[in-house]
């Protein structure tokens, strides 16, 4: 499902995180999700923001940040990916 950009990404992530790489790409894919509904166009560069930090990963393509979680929930086997992104406010004296 992932290309070889966010494959990449996983990859470097999973080696940094100490975590599974199926994880790792489940974090990439929903952050690449996030971003789309929010309008991100073309190809989508994520970044790591900060050293992985317990079940926390935040990851950035431009000015928008996700913020990704791994959290066990009853009756689901492994562990389940939550991602949310926040992006600036929009600015009407930008224009």
């Amino acid at each position: 499902m992932l290309g070889p950009g966010p494959f990449s990404t996983a990859r470097r992530l999973a080696g940094s995180s100490r975590q599974d790489l199926d994880v790792c790409a489940t974090r990439v894919w929903s952050a690449i999700e996030c971003l789309r509904k929010v309008g991100t166009a073309g190809e989508i560069s994520l970044q790591v923001d900060d050293p992985p930090d317990g079940n926390w990963i935040t990851l950035s393509c431009g000015t928008v940040r996700i913020a990704t979680v791994t959290a066990r929930v009853p009756g689901a086997e492994g562990v389940v990916v939550v991602a949310a992104c926040t992006r600036p406010a929009y600015d009407s004296s930008d224009r």
